[in-house]
């Protein structure tokens, strides 16, 4: 039933969305997976303080771990004019996904808000390389025989700092006999850089 909202969430089918989102609610009232989606279906249809303030005190126990709940509550506080609120949230919401693409265009907009210029600047970038990635991703899909996008999506993990994903994004490249010997040489150098304390995401890009 969660499925079926969230895909009438992406084709815009409103009535569809809030059926499909109050029976799965009402068949599992406390997974907060569904409140996630209530609360984003919330922010794209009825933003007002009133009804997130209303998803807020719903929320079941657990719900501080889920990403998109932050997002949500960072909103909310954008929508009371908390700068600072919004800009914790946003945070909080990437320290339990990293790639969360909207918290991290968000966080871009408070910070920028606040005067942190330097830190503004550094995740819009971030965010157009997130997008890069998810349109190259789609290209994949649509094309698995086209190198390009490939060679692209490879690029972009490099440039998010996911290092271990890059060298195997390379890797893969290579044994497809996509992007030549410079591909065979970025999955030579990228591993030979891992180790065990190599993190996932380096949070200094």
């Amino acid at each position: 039933m969660l499925a079926r909202a969230r895909l009438s969430l992406l084709t815009n089918e409103i009535d569809d969305a809030t059926r499909w989102l109050d029976k799965t609610l009402a068949a599992a009232p406390n997974l907060v997976d569904a409140h996630a989606v209530r609360g984003l279906f919330l922010l794209e249809n009825d933003p007002s303080e009133k009804s997130l303030t209303t998803w807020q005190r719903g929320l079941p126990t657990g719900a501080d771990e889920h990403p998109d709940v932050w997002v949500v509550r960072g909103m909310l506080a954008r929508t009371i004019k908390d700068q600072s609120g919004a800009t914790r949230c946003f945070v909080e919401a990437l320290r339990r996904f990293p790639n969360h693409r909207q918290a991290t265009h968000q966080l871009s907009l408070t910070l920028a808000a606040l005067g942190e210029e330097a830190q503004a600047t550094a995740l819009s970038h971030r965010v157009r390389h997130l997008d890069k990635l998810s349109r190259s991703i789609d290209d994949i899909y649509s094309r698995p025989d086209w190198d390009e996008p490939w060679l692209v999506s490879a690029q972009q993990l490099e440039a998010l700092g996911r290092m271990p994903e890059a060298a195997a994004w390379y890797q893969a490249i290579a044994r497809m006999g996509f992007g030549g010997i410079s591909a065979q040489q970025k999955a030579v150098t990228l591993s030979s850089k891992l180790s065990a304390d190599t993190p996932i995401i380096n949070p200094s890009l």
